[in-house]
């Protein structure tokens, strides 16, 4: 039981790392790499969470909502500031990607909806990002 316990944890932790280093990837973006950084960045959540930016974009609420029901709410916080600051980024340095951008902003408000849900705990940081993100959606 513990052996299950401890390989969950690992796993758990893989992903939370995983998609840090892709917040850091999406805070470096700049015009001259951007294209191959974006393409970076979708392959590895293609490969690790079975989505990728268009995918997010073309998902319905209810399909994506489903889609990430099996994430640590950890996993959520993590990919709601990833789209978060993607979102930001894209539009700021006028980049061009091959999704919508503002479904992308509203997959990541659905996001932090679900973390207000489900959070015993009020964040700021979560109703400023969600302000910010209304802009774009």
């Amino acid at each position: 039981m513990q052996h299950t316990k401890d390989y969950l944890e690992r796993e758990i932790e893989k992903l939370s790392l995983m998609l840090i280093s892709l917040i850091e990837k999406v805070t470096g973006l700049n015009a001259n790499t951007a294209s191959d950084e974006l393409d970076e960045i979708d392959a590895t959540m293609q490969g690790e969470l079975d989505l990728n930016l268009s995918k997010i974009s073309e998902m319905g609420s209810e399909e994506f909502l489903d889609h990430i029901s099996s994430l640590h709410l950890t996993h959520v916080e993590q990919l709601s500031e990833l789209l978060y600051r993607l979102v930001l980024k894209t539009k700021s340095s006028n980049l061009n990607q091959s999704y919508d951008n503002s479904k992308i902003a509203k997959k990541a408000i659905l996001l932090i909806n679900v973390l207000e849900e489900k959070s015993k705990t009020f964040s700021m940081e979560r109703l400023e990002m969600k302000e910010h993100l209304r802009h774009f959606s």
